[in-house]
Protein backbone atom coordinates (compact mmCIF):
# COMPACT_ATOMS: atom_id res chain seq x y z
CA UNK A 1 0.00 0.00 0.00
CA UNK A 2 2.88 2.29 0.82
CA UNK A 3 4.60 1.50 -2.35
CA UNK A 4 0.97 2.42 -4.46
CA UNK A 5 1.21 5.84 -2.46
CA UNK A 6 4.78 6.46 -3.53
CA UNK A 7 3.70 5.74 -7.20
CA UNK A 8 1.18 8.09 -7.20
CA UNK A 9 2.74 10.64 -5.31
CA UNK A 10 5.58 10.56 -8.08
CA UNK A 11 3.39 10.53 -11.11
CA UNK A 12 1.89 13.83 -9.57
CA UNK A 13 5.05 15.53 -9.03
CA UNK A 14 5.98 14.39 -12.67
CA UNK A 15 2.09 15.65 -14.22
CA UNK A 16 2.84 18.79 -12.20
CA UNK A 17 4.20 21.09 -14.69
CA UNK A 18 2.50 19.19 -17.74
CA UNK A 19 -1.47 20.08 -15.89
CA UNK A 20 0.28 24.23 -15.93
CA UNK A 21 0.66 23.92 -19.98
CA UNK A 22 -2.97 22.66 -20.45
CA UNK A 23 -0.78 19.22 -22.04
CA UNK A 24 -2.64 15.62 -20.83
CA UNK A 25 -1.43 12.41 -22.07
CA UNK A 26 -1.98 8.34 -22.26
CA UNK A 27 -0.50 5.67 -23.79
CA UNK A 28 -0.19 1.72 -22.83
CA UNK A 29 3.29 1.76 -22.05
CA UNK A 30 4.98 4.73 -20.81
CA UNK A 31 8.73 5.49 -19.99
CA UNK A 32 10.08 8.69 -17.91
CA UNK A 33 13.01 9.97 -17.86
CA UNK A 34 13.75 12.74 -15.21
CA UNK A 35 17.57 14.14 -15.54
CA UNK A 36 17.97 17.30 -15.39
CA UNK A 37 17.77 19.09 -18.68
CA UNK A 38 16.75 16.36 -20.28
CA UNK A 39 13.14 15.55 -19.30
CA UNK A 40 11.61 12.82 -21.54
CA UNK A 41 8.32 11.25 -21.62
CA UNK A 42 7.98 7.87 -24.01
CA UNK A 43 4.44 6.71 -24.55
CA UNK A 44 3.70 3.68 -26.71
CA UNK A 45 0.65 1.51 -27.66
CA UNK A 46 -2.14 3.46 -28.69
CA UNK A 47 -0.30 7.18 -27.46
CA UNK A 48 -2.40 9.97 -27.18
CA UNK A 49 -1.47 13.58 -26.41
CA UNK A 50 -3.62 16.87 -25.73
CA UNK A 51 -2.62 20.21 -25.95
CA UNK A 52 -5.61 23.15 -25.28
CA UNK A 53 -7.11 22.84 -29.10
CA UNK A 54 -4.91 19.86 -30.20
CA UNK A 55 -5.36 16.33 -30.44
CA UNK A 56 -2.47 14.23 -31.54
CA UNK A 57 -2.75 9.95 -31.25
CA UNK A 58 0.12 7.80 -32.80
CA UNK A 59 2.01 4.70 -32.40
CA UNK A 60 4.67 6.15 -30.19
CA UNK A 61 4.67 9.65 -28.78
CA UNK A 62 7.86 11.36 -26.87
CA UNK A 63 7.66 14.77 -24.97
CA UNK A 64 11.00 16.39 -24.42
CA UNK A 65 12.78 19.44 -23.41
CA UNK A 66 12.33 21.04 -19.72
CA UNK A 67 9.13 22.02 -20.81
CA UNK A 68 8.05 19.25 -22.98
CA UNK A 69 8.23 21.86 -25.87
CA UNK A 70 9.59 19.17 -28.39
CA UNK A 71 7.38 16.36 -29.43
CA UNK A 72 8.18 13.93 -31.56
CA UNK A 73 5.77 11.12 -33.09
CA UNK A 74 6.11 7.94 -35.30
CA UNK A 75 3.94 5.61 -36.77
CA UNK A 76 -0.13 5.92 -37.42
CA UNK A 77 -0.06 9.76 -36.85
CA UNK A 78 -3.56 11.60 -36.58
CA UNK A 79 -3.07 15.70 -35.74
CA UNK A 80 -6.28 17.23 -34.84
CA UNK A 81 -6.20 21.11 -35.13
CA UNK A 82 -9.68 21.29 -33.55
CA UNK A 83 -9.67 25.45 -33.86
CA UNK A 84 -9.19 25.64 -37.46
CA UNK A 85 -11.19 21.93 -38.31
CA UNK A 86 -8.09 20.51 -39.79
CA UNK A 87 -6.94 16.90 -39.58
CA UNK A 88 -3.38 15.71 -40.73
CA UNK A 89 -2.66 12.22 -41.30
CA UNK A 90 1.22 11.08 -42.11
CA UNK A 91 4.05 8.63 -40.54
CA UNK A 92 6.39 11.05 -38.54
CA UNK A 93 5.94 14.23 -37.11
CA UNK A 94 7.72 16.96 -34.98
CA UNK A 95 5.98 19.32 -33.06
CA UNK A 96 8.14 22.48 -31.74
CA UNK A 97 5.65 23.61 -29.23
CA UNK A 98 7.94 26.83 -28.66
CA UNK A 99 8.27 28.08 -32.37
CA UNK A 100 4.24 26.54 -32.51
CA UNK A 101 5.51 24.64 -35.81
CA UNK A 102 5.03 21.58 -37.23
CA UNK A 103 7.32 19.78 -39.69
CA UNK A 104 6.66 16.31 -41.56
CA UNK A 105 8.78 14.68 -43.25
CA UNK A 106 7.24 11.83 -45.81
CA UNK A 107 3.42 11.58 -47.23
CA UNK A 108 1.07 13.61 -45.22
CA UNK A 109 -2.64 14.11 -45.84
CA UNK A 110 -4.27 17.52 -45.13
CA UNK A 111 -8.59 17.43 -44.21
CA UNK A 112 -9.56 20.93 -44.31
CA UNK A 113 -13.21 20.83 -43.04
CA UNK A 114 -13.67 24.07 -42.41
CA UNK A 115 -12.67 25.58 -46.17
CA UNK A 116 -13.61 21.93 -47.88
CA UNK A 117 -10.17 21.17 -48.60
CA UNK A 118 -8.28 17.48 -49.23
CA UNK A 119 -4.36 17.36 -49.94
CA UNK A 120 -1.42 15.90 -50.04
CA UNK A 121 2.28 16.00 -50.15
CA UNK A 122 5.88 14.57 -49.25
CA UNK A 123 6.68 17.40 -47.63
CA UNK A 124 4.33 20.00 -44.77
CA UNK A 125 5.39 22.88 -42.51
CA UNK A 126 2.73 24.10 -40.31
CA UNK A 127 2.68 27.34 -38.41
CA UNK A 128 -0.05 26.65 -35.49
CA UNK A 129 -0.25 30.35 -34.62
CA UNK A 130 -0.39 32.48 -38.21
CA UNK A 131 -2.37 29.18 -39.65
CA UNK A 132 -0.17 28.84 -42.57
CA UNK A 133 0.24 25.58 -43.99
CA UNK A 134 3.70 25.28 -46.31
CA UNK A 135 3.76 21.83 -48.49
CA UNK A 136 6.15 20.87 -51.03
CA UNK A 137 6.86 17.88 -53.74
CA UNK A 138 4.31 16.33 -55.30
CA UNK A 139 1.54 18.74 -54.39
CA UNK A 140 -2.42 17.82 -54.66
CA UNK A 141 -5.33 19.31 -53.95
CA UNK A 142 -8.85 19.21 -54.03
CA UNK A 143 -11.07 22.06 -52.95
CA UNK A 144 -14.97 21.48 -52.82
CA UNK A 145 -17.59 24.92 -53.70
CA UNK A 146 -20.77 24.46 -55.56
CA UNK A 147 -21.21 21.24 -56.12
CA UNK A 148 -17.79 21.34 -58.31
CA UNK A 149 -14.34 19.82 -57.16
CA UNK A 150 -11.63 22.20 -57.82
CA UNK A 151 -8.16 20.01 -58.80
CA UNK A 152 -4.81 21.63 -58.07
CA UNK A 153 -1.44 20.65 -58.08
CA UNK A 154 2.23 22.20 -58.36
CA UNK A 155 5.52 21.83 -56.76
CA UNK A 156 5.18 24.28 -53.88
CA UNK A 157 1.93 25.07 -51.86
CA UNK A 158 1.03 27.96 -49.08
CA UNK A 159 -2.33 27.64 -47.63
CA UNK A 160 -3.19 30.61 -45.80
CA UNK A 161 -6.44 29.30 -43.40
CA UNK A 162 -7.02 32.69 -42.00
CA UNK A 163 -6.60 34.55 -45.27
CA UNK A 164 -8.74 31.89 -47.47
CA UNK A 165 -6.13 31.35 -49.72
CA UNK A 166 -4.23 29.31 -52.09
CA UNK A 167 -1.06 29.80 -53.43
CA UNK A 168 0.64 27.45 -56.21
CA UNK A 169 4.17 27.79 -57.28
CA UNK A 170 6.17 25.84 -59.72
CA UNK A 171 4.56 23.76 -62.53
CA UNK A 172 1.15 24.88 -61.32
CA UNK A 173 -2.26 23.45 -62.47
CA UNK A 174 -5.64 24.47 -61.93
CA UNK A 175 -8.51 22.54 -63.28
CA UNK A 176 -12.21 24.01 -62.36
CA UNK A 177 -15.31 23.81 -64.00
CA UNK A 178 -14.24 22.11 -67.30
CA UNK A 179 -11.33 24.79 -67.41
CA UNK A 180 -7.86 24.38 -67.17
CA UNK A 181 -5.23 26.76 -66.21
CA UNK A 182 -1.40 26.46 -66.09
CA UNK A 183 1.22 29.10 -65.21
CA UNK A 184 4.31 28.94 -63.06
CA UNK A 185 2.40 30.80 -60.04
CA UNK A 186 -1.48 30.48 -59.29
CA UNK A 187 -3.51 32.10 -56.57
CA UNK A 188 -6.47 31.44 -55.58
CA UNK A 189 -9.44 32.94 -53.34
CA UNK A 190 -11.53 30.24 -51.75
CA UNK A 191 -14.06 32.75 -50.70
CA UNK A 192 -15.28 33.48 -54.32
CA UNK A 193 -12.75 30.97 -55.85
CA UNK A 194 -11.18 34.00 -58.17
CA UNK A 195 -8.31 32.64 -60.18
CA UNK A 196 -4.84 34.53 -60.77
CA UNK A 197 -1.80 33.75 -63.10
CA UNK A 198 1.67 34.95 -63.24
CA UNK A 199 4.27 34.18 -65.15
CA UNK A 200 3.85 31.67 -68.51
CA UNK A 201 0.29 30.60 -68.73
CA UNK A 202 -1.90 28.51 -70.59
CA UNK A 203 -5.43 27.74 -70.47
CA UNK A 204 -7.96 25.87 -72.35
CA UNK A 205 -11.77 27.49 -71.25
CA UNK A 206 -14.76 25.72 -72.11
CA UNK A 207 -17.27 28.37 -73.56
CA UNK A 208 -20.60 25.94 -73.63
Amino acid sequence: MRNKLLTILFLLFILSPLTAASISFSGGYTTLSMREGNQQINLSNSANVAIDNIEISANEISLKGEDYDYIECNGNITFKDNDNQLTIRCSSLKYNRDTEEIIIEGWVEINDLKNNIYATASYLQYNVEKAIIDLSVEVKLLHSSDDEVMKCSCDILRLDLEDKNVSLLGDSKVEWEENTYKAHAISINLNNNDISMDGSIEASINTK
